[in-house]
């Protein structure tokens, strides 16, 4: 088998980071590559692509304090 030295040593640098083989982070990878997560439909909302939803609720406050960081 052949791999890219770039992509050989970011599989090298993740396993690194996540304490775990090389093999294995070429794997999961590998893995993820071939059975991709189900594609979402994306909502257009008067003419501008919607963001996925999540778990966490976005309020006003959550809002007002980032502008108050942003200084906006």
């Amino acid at each position: 088998m052949e791999i890219d030295a770039d992509v050989l040593q970011a599989a090298k640098d993740l396993a690194a980071l996540e304490n775990t083989t090389t093999g294995r982070i070429i794997t999961r990878l590998a893995r993820r590559g071939l059975c991709p997560e189900p594609h979402t439909q994306q909502t257009v909302r008067n003419g501008i692509e919607m963001l996925p939803r999540r778990d966490e609720l976005i309020t006003l406050n959550h809002v007002q304090s980032i502008l108050d960081e942003e200084g906006i």
